[in-house]
C-alpha cells in the first residue's frame, strides 16, 4: 500500500473517531483515488459515463464519495478466483 493510501485511510479514521452527527465519512476524489489505486481522471471519466462508484455532488464542480458506499462498492467487486 502506498504511502499516501495510508495517509488517505488514517486522516478518515482520525475524522471518524471525533464525535460528529450522524454524517457519512465523505472523501474528495483524490483520497478516493488513492485508495483505489486510479487517477482522478478515471473517477471523473466515471462520473461522467454513469459507470463505477456512485458520487455526492456537493456544488457545481464538487464531488465527494461516501466511504461506506467505497467499502460496499469494493465488496461487491471482489473477484473469487476459480480452482484449477
Amino acid at each position: 500500500m502506498s504511502l499516501q493510501a495510508c495517509a488517505a485511510i488514517e486522516r478518515c479514521k482520525a475524522q471518524s473517531s471525533k464525535p460528529q452527527p450522524q454524517l457519512h465519512q465523505l472523501l474528495t476524489p483524490a483520497e478516493t483515488a488513492v485508495l483505489l489505486s486510479l487517477s482522478p481522471t478515471t473517477l471523473r471519466y466515471w462520473r461522467r459515463i454513469g459507470a463505477g462508484l456512485a458520487a455526492i455532488q456537493i456544488g457545481p464542480a464538487t464531488f465527494r464519495y461516501d466511504l461506506d458506499e467505497l467499502t460496499t462498492y469494493l465488496a461487491e467487486h471482489r473477484v473469487t478466483p476459480r480452482p484449477r
